[in-house]
């Protein structure tokens, strides 16, 4: 599946003139004046192109790396969306949006990743409350609340969201609380444990930290906040999935972009956040999970 990706990042490239542009060696910035593209996201295209082998990296210096398929749907909207520095929205044209279903990110994530990592609260959990924070259709918190028989949950998103979530957890309305609202801002319930999934790669890096500092002051002392989402090394070379997911994340989102898990945990300690780990998820290696402890209330 990646692979396809890269392939298709591959005739992007060419077609906005990277390979012509490398007849020598230059770093990721000037190479992106030079086309006049935009920094962050030239970058991610550049980064997985370069996982890929299509390009190479030596010192600050990009290269050309090796030939390889190329594949052309898909291939139109990274041009696109490069070109003009704006995210593939509803206003596109209707054959543009057609072309970025070959983007669709969905077979790059393990199925079950968010239960799976829901369940590493269970041993701190009691019969506490879990806080899914940008908890989607609710998979993680019907999970939770499988394994803690006697537990809460509190579901947070966006209204449209919220809706959605209530007809998925219909069966087990009686035992959750369903909360629209901005994760950054808004007045957070109490709650032994909390869970953020998949929701930091949306959003700005002084927008990921607003939410994570606002979910570690729901917390109880003791508590736990647990933090799932795209895998990325400290230097953004790996994994190949993770960078397939990161280009499309720039595809479609004004604001986001995955980060390494180092910066996950780095935001986890700036929030005052004890015992802080990252490591990958079993279940799903192309998924981290960044955990630590609040001391106090």
């Amino acid at each position: 599946m990646e692979q396809r990706f890269v392939a298709i990042a591959a005739e992007a490239a060419e077609q906005l003139g990277v390979f012509a542009a490398l007849a020598s060696p230059r770093p990721l910035e000037v190479l992106a004046t030079k086309l006049a593209l935009p920094t962050r996201r030239f970058r991610a295209l550049v980064e997985l192109l370069i996982a890929g082998g299509r390009l190479g990296r030596t010192g600050h210096e990009i290269r050309i790396g090796t030939l390889g398929d190329r594949a052309r749907e898909g291939a139109t909207v990274i041009v696109e969306v490069l070109r003009r520095d704006r995210a593939l929205d509803a206003r596109d044209r209707w054959s543009l949006r057609v072309d970025a279903r070959a983007l669709d990110v969905g077979p790059l994530l393990s199925v079950g990743a968010a239960a799976s990592a829901a369940e590493t609260l269970v041993p701190v959990a009691g019969e506490g409350v879990l806080l899914d924070a940008g908890g989607g259709l609710g998979d993680a918190t019907r999970a939770f609340l499988t394994r803690v028989p006697r537990a809460r949950a509190v579901v947070v998103d966006v209204p449209s969201v919220i809706a959605a979530a209530r007809r998925h957890l219909a069966d087990l309305a009686d035992r959750i609380t369903f909360l629209a609202g901005d994760l950054r801002t808004m007045q957070l319930p109490p709650c032994r444990v909390a869970l953020i999934s998949n929701v930091l790669h949306l959003h700005r890096p002084e927008d990921c930290s607003a939410i994570l500092a606002n979910v570690t002051s729901a917390l109880s002392s003791g508590g736990m906040l647990a933090v799932k989402d795209v895998a990325l090394t400290s230097d953004r070379v790996g994994p190949l999935r993770s960078l397939a997911f990161g280009l499309a994340t720039q595809i479609f989102s004004d604001e986001g972009e995955v980060y390494p898990a180092s910066q996950i945990a780095r935001w986890l300690e700036s929030c005052g956040l004890a015992e802080v780990s990252a490591r990958v998820l079993a279940r799903a290696p192309e998924c981290t999970l960044a955990t630590g402890i609040r001391t106090t209330r």
